[in-house]
């Protein structure tokens, strides 16, 4: 799933990956592994599989950088980084690399509402009225179908003028509001009725967290969040701050000797809960770890968001490109179940401008695979080899 524009792919796909060290643009050097006992011959098969499928992107102009890593068993395995953080400055990606992560940021959305539900501040079955009383028909949306995509409010990110406007400047939530109910038909079907992505779904849920609990989105996150676990890399976006080893972004572009140009910019007011997060590789790999591991949310909660959504009637939603629906694979709550090579996973992927990232957990291998590119379009081509590097090299899983 992606913020996507309907005009170009200007906002890849939120993607996540875990990151090492890297003495010149080109090159990877391996974090000292975590390695479990007897599993050395397999790590340096991954290792040397991983080398290659991130060296063939880097000379096929996927992305300038990238930043790979595996974690076993909640344990880091290894950590990669590879390529250039900064064309014009000539600066390597490394293990404290900071990427952009877009609409990985929803898994963080949905958790906050879960803790402010697990503390009885709010129902996920309560209508959104009471938050926005002049949205259009929000007494017939829920706090639930904005979390599963079936409130059936439009993506703004794919309304005329995005480009040119909400994402250029900083935004009042007043201001995005108007902006997602636009000409006064905010719906692209009755809420309920069907499944579509929606950005404007997330952000609306992040404005939620904030008055219910009386502290911005940010606020709330670090309390409750990422500070309690420790998280130095993993915040919500702040492009005004001075961040050592932060990533450019970029988009591709042929007639550049790089490859490569600067990405747009884009202002974090108009990605909001939807897709405003930062974080290294290694810190997103942990969350996840983490969150499946029930470590953030309590039993319930967390079976809630790794159950897909159903529409009103009950049933599974068909697919966004009409493909039937299949149990046990869908969108839960700010989170993706789906199969990959007959794997099932749990991940969700981002993209925004200049950065694309990928969060992938195998629940049967015990496995979390990260991927952070600074490229719009990154993840897209090099996921799924790096998966099968990875997968087709694992040695049999063990418990948690």
């Amino acid at each position: 799933m992606a913020w996507q524009t309907s005009t170009t792919m200007k906002m890849g796909v939120f993607v996540a990956v875990l990151i090492c060290a890297l003495p010149s643009a080109g090159a990877a050097q391996i974090l000292a592994p975590q390695a479990e006992p007897g599993s050395s011959q397999t790590d340096t098969k991954i290792e040397t599989a991983v080398d290659e499928v991130a060296q063939k992107a880097l000379l096929d102009k996927e992305a300038p950088g990238l930043a790979i890593a595996v974690s076993r068993n909640g344990r880091l395995q290894f950590l990669r980084a590879y390529g250039s953080a900064d064309l014009e400055n000539d600066v390597a990606v490394t293990p404290n690399t900071v990427f952009e992560i877009g609409s990985i940021t929803k898994e963080f959305t949905a958790t906050a509402i879960l803790l402010l539900a697990e503390r009885g501040k709010l129902e996920l079955d309560d209508s959104i009225e009471a938050y926005f009383p002049k949205f259009p028909r929000s007494n017939e949306v829920t706090i639930r179908q904005l979390l599963n995509h079936t409130s059936g409010i439009r993506n703004f990110t794919n309304s005329p003028g995005f480009l040119e406007t909400i994402a250029v400047k900083e935004n009042s939530s007043e201001e995005m509001l108007s902006f997602i109910v636009g000409d006064g038909d905010a719906f692209d079907f009755d809420p309920g009725t069907a499944f579509s992505y929606s950005n404007s779904g997330y952000y609306m849920l992040g404005l939620i967290v904030e008055e219910v609990s009386g502290s911005s989105y940010e606020t709330f996150l670090a309390q409750n969040i990422l500070i309690p676990q420790n998280f130095d890399d993993l915040k919500v976006e702040d492009l005004t701050e001075i961040l050592p080893h932060r990533s450019e972004g970029y988009d591709k572009d042929e007639a550049s000797v790089f490859g490569f140009k600067n990405a747009n910019y884009i202002s974090m007011s108009a990605a909001g809960a939807a897709g405003a997060m930062r974080s290294t590789a290694g810190d997103l790999a942990r969350w996840h770890d983490l969150l499946l591991a029930g470590k953030i949310l309590n039993a319930n909660s967390l079976n809630l968001m790794l159950t897909p959504g159903r529409l009103a009637d009950g049933t599974l939603p068909s697919k966004q490109d009409g493909a039937p629906a299949s149990p046990g694979v869908g969108y839960g709550f700010g989170i993706i179940m789906g199969d990959f090579g007959g794997h099932r996973t749990i991940g969700h992927g981002g993209g925004i401008f200049g950065f694309n990232a990928n969060v992938t957990s195998f629940p049967d291998q015990n496995v979390t695979i990260v991927l952070l590119t600074n490229s719009s379009t990154g993840t897209l081509n090099i996921k799924a080899p790096l998966y099968e590097a990875i997968l087709a090299n694992m040695s049999a899983p063990t418990e948690r």
